[in-house]
């Protein structure tokens, strides 16, 4: 009888190695939408006029325009949250707009509100800030939270994303070039 119990299953750890080893940050968590300042390079804006913003989103912003309806805008922004809540940060697309266009670009991404309230300092001429705009979330099943517009003098995406949410970053993630 001891050589059976011997023989018997060992029990799978709770945890896998991967999840171990992976940053979680808890609940709430401000999802970091996009974080933007004033452009004053050679670019224009689609319409042609010269663009007034830099918009670096860390959401996927084409499939947030792309989606078909409420349900699939979600999923896509709980794919950003499970990222983020992982520790994993990208910048999915960068947006050269003048004022009327990132007016109109917030606004089909997160709505006529939150695109007001996320603009207010831009639209108010506080240029020499870099705004920061996410969402705090409490549930991890919806991606609809408090919108949260933070100003800062920050330059790079690390310390965007650690006047953010709180932490430091320590690496950035890096994109395939098929992507």
């Amino acid at each position: 009888m001891s050589n059976q119990k011997n023989k018997q299953k060992k029990r799978p750890p709770r945890r896998s190695p991967r999840q171990a080893n992976t940053v979680r940050f808890p609940l709430p968590f401000v999802m970091l939408l996009c974080w933007m300042g004033s452009y004053a390079g050679d670019e224009e804006c689609s319409c042609g006029a010269s663009p007034d913003y830099e918009i670096d989103s860390f959401v996927d912003a084409e499939g947030l325009l792309e989606a078909e309806g409420p349900g699939e805008k979600d999923h896509v922004l709980l794919s950003a949250l499970e990222q983020q809540r992982n520790g994993a940060f990208a910048i999915y697309q960068t947006f050269l707009v003048c004022r009327q266009h990132a007016l109109q670009l917030f606004t089909e991404l997160y709505g006529e509100q939150d695109a007001q309230q996320a603009l207010s300092p831009l639209l108010l001429g506080l240029s020499n800030l870099t705004v920061t705009v996410g969402r705090e979330i409490t549930d991890a099943k919806s991606p609809h939270g408090t919108l949260q517009v933070s100003y800062t003098n920050a330059t790079t995406v690390p310390e965007v994303i650690e006047a953010h949410t709180g932490y430091a970053v320590t690496k950035m993630p890096t994109r395939s070039s098929a992507e």
